[in-house]
C-alpha cells in the first residue's frame, strides 16, 4: 500500500490551475462544464464535488477512473531578460467508487489530488535565490456516507485523509561563478485530516448544492542540505541538518445551482466557490541549528520565515450540457478564478494571477452501463506585475497559461 501511495504522489506534481495551488479537476465531465458541478453531481465524480449527489445514482455499483494531463507554461520578463519555467507533463489521477447499500443509504470511496504545485525554473536563473524548483504533492483518500433524508434532500459526510510530500531547491550567488545550492525535502509523507459536509436539494428541474470543506494541516519533517561550489565559502555554509515545516490548507465553501431548460436534455449550472486562503499566512522552516534569520537582538535563530499573507477569494463557474442523443452529450464551461496572492508577497514559486478558464468536452454512454468522457481546458492567466520589495531583482511581469486534457471511464451495474 505504501509503495502505491508513493507512486501516486510521484505522478501528481501539477502546476497551479485554480487559485493558489488548488487542483479542482477530478473528472472529465465536471471539468468540461467549468467545474460547475456542485448542483449537478450526477456521476461518481460527485464524491469530489458534492458527495451528497451520489444518492442520485440508480445502479447498485458505480465507479469511474481517469486522469488529467496538465501542460503549464510560466514566463518572467523585464526590459532586458526573459526567463521561462521548464515544461512538465504531470498527470493528476482520479478514482471514485459508490455502493448503494439500500435505497436511501450510499457509501463511497475516492482517491483525488486536491492540492498540488510544481514549478521549475532554469538553473542559476535571475530568481534562483528565491526558488529554482518547488514541488508539493498531495493525495486524498476519502470515504463517504450519504443519505436521502427525504424526497429531494440528501446529506453526506466525507473524511479526507491527506498524504503529502514537499521539496524545494534554490541557489544563492556568492561571488563570481561561485554558488551555494540549498535542497530541502520531506523525508517521509506527512498526514493531514479533513472532512466535507454537503447537501443537495432538488425540486422539479432545479437543484442546489452546498459543500463545506475543512482544511487539513500537514507537519513535514525532512532534511536540508547545503553545498558550495568553492571550499573557500565553507565557513559560511550552514550545516546539513534536519528541518520541520507546517502547511495549513484552506477551508472552503462551494455553492451551486443547476436547471434543466429542457428536461433531461439541456442543463445549465452555476457555482460560486469561496476559499479561505488566509490560513496560508507564512512559510516557516524550523531547522536543527541556529544559523538562519536573526531575532530582534540580532542573534541567529533556527527559523527561516517568508511572509505570504494570502487573501480569501471567490471563483465563479458556469457550465452547460446538451444531450444530442440519449447516448451522446456535448458540454462547455467557463470559469473566472480570483487569485489569493497579494502584490507584496508574489514570488516565482507560485506566480499566481487572476485567470480565465475555457472548457469543452463530450461524453458517450454505451448501453447505459459504460460511460466515456473527454474534456479540454485552456487556462489564461492575466499578466501580473511583480512588486515584492523583498526581491527587487525580480521586478518585471509574469505571464502563464495551462493546457489541460482530462479523460474518465466509468462503469455501473
Amino acid at each position: 500500500m505504501k509503495r502505491i501511495l508513493l507512486l501516486l504522489l510521484t505522478v501528481v506534481s501539477a502546476s497551479i490551475y485554480a487559485s493558489g495551488f488548488a487542483l479542482p479537476e477530478h473528472g472529465a465531465k465536471p471539468v468540461s462544464m467549468g467545474n460547475a458541478f456542485t448542483a449537478v453531481a450526477d456521476d461518481a465524480s460527485a464524491l469530489f464535488y458534492n458527495p451528497s449527489g451520489i444518492t442520485q445514482l440508480e445502479k447498485t455499483i458505480n465507479f469511474n477512473i481517469g486522469g488529467t494531463l496538465l501542460v503549464p507554461r510560466h514566463e518572467w520578463k523585464n526590459d532586458d531578460i526573459t526567463e521561462n519555467s521548464q515544461v512538465h507533463y504531470p498527470i493528476a489521477p482520479h478514482f471514485n467508487f459508490v455502493y448503494k447499500v439500500m435505497p436511501k443509504l450510499f457509501l463511497g470511496f475516492s482517491v483525488s489530488a486536491p492540492y498540488a504545485a510544481k514549478i521549475e525554473w532554469e538553473e542559476k536563473w535571475t530568481g534562483s535565490a528565491t526558488v529554482e524548483m518547488m514541488n508539493l504533492q498531495t493525495i486524498d483518500l476519502s470515504p463517504t456516507i450519504a443519505y436521502k433524508v427525504m424526497k429531494g434532500l440528501s446529506l453526506a459526510l466525507t473524511y479526507d485523509l491527506g498524504i503529502a510530500v514537499v521539496e524545494l531547491r534554490k541557489r544563492v550567488k556568492l561571488a563570481g561563478d561561485d554558488w551555494m545550492e540549498i535542497n530541502m525535502a520531506s523525508s517521509e509523507a506527512a498526514l493531514g485530516h479533513g472532512f466535507k459536509a454537503s447537501l443537495l436539494y432538488e425540486i422539479g428541474r432545479l437543484r442546489t448544492g452546498l459543500v463545506f470543506k475543512y482544511g487539513k494541516k500537514f507537519d513535514f519533517k525532512g532534511n536540508a542540505d547545503f553545498d558550495v561550489t568553492n571550499d573557500v565559502f565553507l565557513p559560511i555554509k550552514p550545516h546539513d541538518q534536519s528541518m520541520e515545516l507546517t502547511l495549513n490548507l484552506p477551508m472552503g465553501i462551494n455553492w451551486g445551482i443547476s436547471y434543466y431548460i429542457i428536461p433531461n436534455k439541456f442543463l445549465v449550472s452555476f457555482d460560486v466557490n469561496y476559499t479561505m486562503w488566509s490560513s496560508y499566512d507564512e512559510l516557516k522552516f524550523e531547522f536543527e541549528y541556529d544559523e538562519f534569520d536573526e531575532d530582534e537582538n540580532g542573534d541567529k535563530t533556527n527559523i527561516s520565515r517568508t511572509e505570504k499573507d494570502w487573501n480569501d477569494v471567490f471563483a465563479f463557474r458556469l457550465g452547460t450540457e446538451y444531450m444530442i442523443t440519449p447516448e451522446f452529450a456535448l458540454r462547455a464551461g467557463y470559469a473566472y478564478d480570483i487569485n489569493p496572492v497579494p502584490d507584496e508577497t508574489l514570488d516565482p514559486s507560485l506566480p499566481d494571477a487572476d485567470r480565465h478558464i475555457m472548457n469543452i468536452g463530450l461524453g458517450y454512454s454505451l448501453n447505459n452501463q459504460f460511460q466515456f468522457d473527454l474534456s479540454y481546458s485552456y487556462v489564461l492567466f492575466t499578466e501580473r506585475e511583480s512588486k515584492n520589495e523583498e526581491i527587487p531583482e525580480l521586478d518585471g511581469t509574469y505571464n502563464s497559461n495551462v493546457n489541460i486534457v482530462s479523460f474518465t471511464a466509468g462503469f455501473k451495474f
